[in-house]
């Protein structure tokens, strides 16, 4: 067995054990290679192979780069939540309601950018590929951990008329705003492919490259207007995605029998 290959060992067993847990930081690579004795290449190969079978992740930890330990639990992840006319209206977002409906603390990092859409979204919101258009970036972290970038792409002129051109995220999320403005959503349309992670992806969800990655595409449009494309994009291996469609007692009888199904497995 080669250096490495005992480094990783050690380290997976005692991330299995609970020696380190979820959002811990293992030990800087100098200390690991000052207690087995061997120069910093070992532990960086070690780091690279736990890091590819997405164990832990680069992060940062009391402000310094680190590598951290991932939560080894699926999430499930309800695609149409954030659709759903009678979702509760307090002031979260869907992505903030999802994190706590799955026991998790959400976090999130936002950008604004105006400028043109790649070709593939500039089609499917109808405008021209040279005109700018309103993009509204967020990354989502579950307990501090990477877990998705959203990226969603307005027209701009309806980014500006209901007030989605602003540098920071929206409490209510952007739904809420549109449809208060008038505009609420009426039709979508959904395409989920898989992806292999790129150089972006690595820094951005703290995966490997090439990490079998699921994007998902929402084109949205209230009545004649197309609102806008929302591309989402996490690591395949951490989430069971769902929806849910219908009325609510129908939707309450599927869920009782589901619920019956887990408890009896």
């Amino acid at each position: 067995m080669h250096a490495y290959e005992h480094l990783a060992h050690d380290l997976r067993t005692g991330i299995t054990a609970g020696k380190w847990r979820p959002g811990d930081a293992l030990p800087t690579m100098r200390s690991l290679a000052a207690d087995y004795g061997v120069s910093e290449l070992p532990v960086r190969r070690a780091y690279a192979l736990l890091h590819a079978e997405g164990l832990i992740y680069s992060g940062r930890a009391r402000g310094v780069p680190a590598m951290i330990v991932r939560s080894p639990n699926r999430v499930a992840h309800y695609a149409t939540a954030s659709i759903d006319p009678d979702r509760p209206t307090v002031g979260r977002d869907a992505f903030a309601e999802f994190a706590l409906r799955a026991g998790r603390e959400p976090g999130t990092r936002f950008e604004l950018r105006v400028a043109s859409a790649p070709p593939d979204v500039a089609a499917r919101l109808s405008v021209p590929l040279d005109e700018p258009v309103v993009q509204r970036v967020v990354y989502q972290l579950l307990d501090r951990e990477p877990w998705s970038r959203e990226a969603s792409y307005y027209p701009r002129w309806l980014a500006e008329t209901v007030g989605l051109d602003v540098p920071h995220d929206l409490p209510g999320g952007t739904l809420r705003q549109i449809a208060a403005a008038g505009y609420r959503e009426t039709a979508w349309h959904d395409e989920q492919a898989h992806l292999p992670a790129t150089p972006d992806d690595r820094e951005d969800l703290g995966v490997a490259l090439a990490t079998p990655l699921l994007l998902m595409t929402r084109t949205a449009a209230a009545g004649a207007t197309i609102t806008r494309v929302t591309q989402l994009l996490r690591p395949a291996d951490r989430l069971t995605v769902h929806y849910e469609l219908g009325d609510p007692e129908g939707l309450a009888v599927i869920a009782a029998a589901r619920a019956a199904l887990a408890d009896a497995t």
